[in-house]
């Protein structure tokens, strides 16, 4: 699938003046430098983008032996695309087209953190709860140019990354024929503050927007990430050096145009917006924190901003900016629900929306549920009865709603399994689960 993007008044403002032109050519190796610091996935060679494509042909290909991607590949079909930018660029990413929607159907664009390519499958937790709660969307991912299977030119500023996440969004309207107040972003890290700034483009865009552990500006994020930079010869100085590299470094990245900013873009965004975040984000601390940035600006959380905060229980990853979400759910808080919930607009909850959508299955699925519930919770005497009744407390022998969930869940991954069984987050992951 083929789209040729093009300039127009809404992104005419991101094409490359005289002077960047100049600009970029005297500091050609400082901006190729600064690049390579702000989007580490650029450094990937061509052996690693190869083996990492060959994974993804390998998961979503004809074959069953990874349990989670034979779900998902159930229910949805992926698609190469290759979108040439209006500056002659081409990027190349996936269209996952829902098999219980139309190519038309709402759509979200997912823009990459700054050390993923999109064949990593960062997101595909995001498209295993549509399946799973059943919400008719499409997705589509994207590398930016010279990441990943994008056409390797090297960005020349902030702009240009602007640039390649508009002529995704013109693809989903344009060639897809999505209407824009269904086409929703979700932006992980750099990805947020690119989102961002092309979603704040035109007040069409009123779909739905994640901002997840993203910050206000990058330049803050360096004054964080510098000093946990560790060379053994150089510490005894570092209290010293530390400071002065941090200005040289902001310095630059403002000169170049390179300090994206987040938080004055979603100032003016249309829509809905959820920022994601941790207080304690190594990254994104302290004053490069984007949602403490709008709080300071006035902006608290409205129907408009809403804020879902990451340390909502007692698990903190060792490196909190790069862990999974899975990794911060415990008991009754579960960030992939709630994100969920909000991306796809729904009024229910994780476990409403499981057991409404039980509600009008179909007779073959009902009982292939109940026949899973009689070797989950049956073992041991847990109830007297078929397992129907069981269900619908018709034996005297309660079910919760979570075993509900459970089994519901389980049967639509096909996975039957002697009680006791792993916990659903073995299941429902960010990452590739083998039998």
């Amino acid at each position: 699938m083929t789209f040729q993007a093009v300039w127009n008044a809404t992104n005419q403002h991101l094409a490359e003046t005289f002077l960047e032109k100049v600009t970029h050519t005297v500091f050609y190796y400082l901006n190729k430098f600064i690049v390579g610091l702000i989007i580490p996935a650029i450094k990937k060679d061509e052996e690693e983008v190869k083996e990492i494509a060959w994974q993804f042909e390998r998961l979503w290909g004809p074959n069953h032996e990874y349990l989670l991607n034979s779900f998902l590949k159930n229910h949805f079909t992926p698609s190469p695309i290759e979108v040439t930018t209006p500056d002659g660029v081409k990027l190349r990413g996936t269209f996952f087209k829902n098999a219980a929607a139309r190519e038309s159907a709402p759509t979200v664009i997912f823009y990459q953190a700054n050390s993923m390519i999109s064949k990593q499958g960062g997101y595909d937790w995001v498209m295993t709860q549509a399946a799973l709660q059943e919400f008719p969307y499409n997705f589509v991912y994207f590398d930016y140019r010279a990441c990943g299977e994008s056409e390797k030119v090297l960005p020349k500023s902030e702009k240009d990354f602007f640039l390649d996440g508009e002529s995704i969004y013109q693809f989903v309207k344009d060639k897809l024929q999505v209407p824009p107040q269904d086409i929703h972003f979700y932006g992980w890290s750099l990805g947020g503050g690119i989102s961002s700034n092309v979603k704040k483009m035109s007040e069409e865009r009123k779909g739905r927007y994640v901002n997840e552990r993203s910050f206000n500006l990058i330049s803050n994020v360096v004054k964080n990430f510098l000093p946990m930079i560790s060379i053994p010869l150089l510490n005894p100085l570092k209290s010293i050096l530390i400071p002065a590299v941090c200005t040289v470094a902001t310095t630059a990245l403002s000169a170049l145009n390179w300090n994206i900013d987040a938080v004055e873009a979603i100032e003016k965004l249309k829509g809905k917006t959820l920022v994601v975040h941790h207080p304690q984000d190594e990254l994104m601390r302290e004053e490069a924190n984007l949602f403490q940035s709008l709080f300071q600006r006035g902006i608290a959380p409205s129907d408009d901003i809403q804020e879902l905060n990451l340390d909502g229980g007692p698990n903190r990853p060792y490196f909190i900016h790069g862990a999974p979400l899975e990794m911060f759910a415990y008991e009754d808080f579960n960030p992939q629900h709630e994100i969920a919930e909000f991306l796809f607009s729904s009024n229910s909850s994780y476990s409403e929306r499981i057991l409404n959508r039980f509600a009008t299955a179909s007779p073959e699925f009902k009982n292939r549920v109940f026949a899973l519930i009689s070797r989950m919770f049956q073992h041991g005497g847990r109830y007297w009865g078929s397992a129907e009744d069981a269900f619908y407390n018709r034996n005297g022998q309660s079910m919760t709603d979570e075993m509900r969930v459970r089994a519901i869940t389980q049967a639509k991954f096909r996975v039957i399994r002697p009680y006791p069984l792993l916990p659903e987050s073995y299941y429902v992951s960010n990452h590739t689960i083998t039998h």
